[in-house]
C-alpha cells in the first residue's frame, strides 16, 4: 500500500497486533530451530597436587556478545528513519530448558522504541566454588547458545499525525529477525 501525506507532519508510528505467519512460533517456540549447539566460552581445571591439605577454588567470569532485533516492513523503511517508532510485540529470548539440560526459545513481552536494535550483552556467571583435598581435581566450564530466527508477520500500523490527533491505521506484512544469546550454564565436574 502506498501512502502519500502531503502536508501532514507525522508525530509517531505504532506497530502492534503482530500476527506471525508460522502459527506455532509462539505456541511452541521449540519448533523454530535456529539454536546453535552449546558453545564452551570458559573452561578451567583446578587441581590440588599438595603439599597443602585443602585448597579453595573459585570459577566465575563474563563474556560479551552482540544481540540484534529487527522488524522490517515498508512503512518503517519509508517513515521510520525520521519519525519516532514504537513497536509492541512479543520477542524471543533463549533460556535454560525446564529439565535443566540445554537451552530453548522462550517468549517475552517487549516494547521497542526503534524498528532495529543492537546491544552488547554481558553474559556473566556467578562464582562456583569449592575445596579440593590432595589428589582431587575439578573441571569447570561455562557454555552459552546462540539463537537466530526469521519470521514473517502481519501487523497493524498506526500513523499518528501532529495535526488534530488525526491518525491512519492499516495492516502490513513484515519480517522479524533476531539474533540473541542465552545466559551461561556452568558445570563443575570432578576429574582425575
Amino acid at each position: 500500500m502506498a501512502l502519500v501525506f502531503l502536508s501532514f507532519a507525522i508525530k509517531k508510528i505504532t506497530i502492534d497486533e503482530l500476527k506471525y505467519k508460522k502459527k506455532d512460533a509462539w505456541e511452541q517456540p521449540d519448533t523454530l530451530g535456529g539454536l546453535s549447539s552449546p558453545q564452551v566460552v570458559a573452561r578451567t581445571r583446578y587441581s590440588n597436587q599438595g603439599p597443602t591439605p585443602v585448597i579453595d577454588w573459585k570459577f566465575g567470569n563474563s563474556v560479551t556478545r552482540t544481540s540484534t532485533t529487527n522488524f522490517s516492513q515498508n512503512s518503517l523503511t519509508t517513515y521510520g528513519t525520521s519519525v519516532p517508532v514504537e513497536i509492541l510485540s512479543q520477542v524471543l529470548r533463549i533460556g535454560a530448558r525446564a529439565n535443566g539440560s540445554g537451552f530453548e526459545w522462550q517468549k517475552t513481552e517487549q516494547r521497542m522504541r526503534a524498528h532495529s536494535e543492537s546491544q552488547e550483552d554481558i553474559i556473566s556467571w556467578g562464582h562456583v566454588s569449592g575445596q579440593l583435598k590432595v589428589g582431587e581435581s575439578v573441571v569447570c566450564q561455562a557454555v552459552i547458545s546462540e539463537g537466530n530466527v526469521v519470521l514473517d508477520y502481519e501487523a497493524r500500523v498506526t500513523i499518528n499525525f501532529a495535526d488534530r490527533n488525526f491518525k491512519v491505521t492499516y495492516w502490513e506484512d513484515g519480517v522479524f529477525s533476531q539474533t540473541c544469546w542465552s545466559q551461561a550454564e556452568v558445570a563443575a565436574i570432578p576429574s582425575t
